[in-house]
């Protein structure tokens, strides 16, 4: 009756087919955040049938994690070598070490499935490493676009995790001015955008020096993915 989101009242959605919990802490995972999980996979590889065997793999950094519903998903479902996943909330990392512990990818992990580290960072701040591939689904709305926003959208869920600055695009800048130390050659970046964005984060991508930069569309035929390659 007030407006809350379901989720929030059961502590309880489902990304990718995997269970997940959720809090007002974190935004709750959405469909469209799943086919930048589909594009991930695709460029990581699927996790072989048999769990215990191991495989090389990549190795898979997810900046602004959140509720860690893309970092746990290929955790479990990508051959990935390990997988490292960092937010700027203390409250949202520990949701998303909840749900990796929920779905068996925490600390101490069974079945040969990598678990998941966990970094309380803003962006790059105390990342170390490099990697084959680095995901992120940061806040990307327009300031002057929250206000119009669905009531349980702004009542409930993190601003944090929405407001994207004056043109929705803070988050891509910050992260392709100081991506090259971490992300490996031929390694690939993808991040989930505003369906007006393609053109302008492809653009950034371009400017910061990756090649075969991508505009993938989601279900409903809007641009949602772009992607680009180091």
């Amino acid at each position: 009756k007030k407006g809350c989101p379901l989720e929030y009242i059961t502590h309880y959605t489902e990304f990718m087919g995997l269970p997940f919990y959720v809090d007002p802490s974190v935004l709750i995972p959405r469909q469209d955040t799943e086919c930048l999980v589909e594009e991930a996979l695709k460029l990581c590889g699927e996790r072989k049938k048999d769990r215990n065997v191991q495989t090389d793999g990549v190795d898979v950094l997810d900046l602004c994690t959140g509720s860690g519903c893309i970092a746990v998903s290929l955790a479990i479902l990508g051959a990935c070598r390990s997988v490292t996943a960092t937010d700027k909330s203390v409250e949202a990392l520990a949701v998303a070490r909840k749900n990796a512990d929920l779905n068996q990818v925490g600390e101490g992990a069974p079945d040969g499935s990598p678990s998941v580290r966990f970094i309380h960072s803003d962006l790059w701040e105390k990342v170390d490493g490099t990697y084959d591939l680095i995901t992120c689904n940061p806040p990307y709305i327009r300031r002057d676009v929250i206000p119009t926003l669905m009531p349980e959208v702004q009542a409930y869920e993190p601003m944090m995790a929405l407001d994207g600055g004056e043109d929705g695009l803070d988050f891509y800048r910050r992260i392709l001015e100081k991506i090259k130390p971490f992300l490996r050659k031929d390694g690939y970046l993808i991040c989930e955008i505003g369906y007006d964005q393609g053109e302008a984060v492809a653009s950034l991508m371009r400017k910061a020096g990756l090649t075969d930069v991508q505009v993938k569309q989601d279900l409903a035929g809007l641009d949602r993915i772009v992607m680009g390659r180091r």
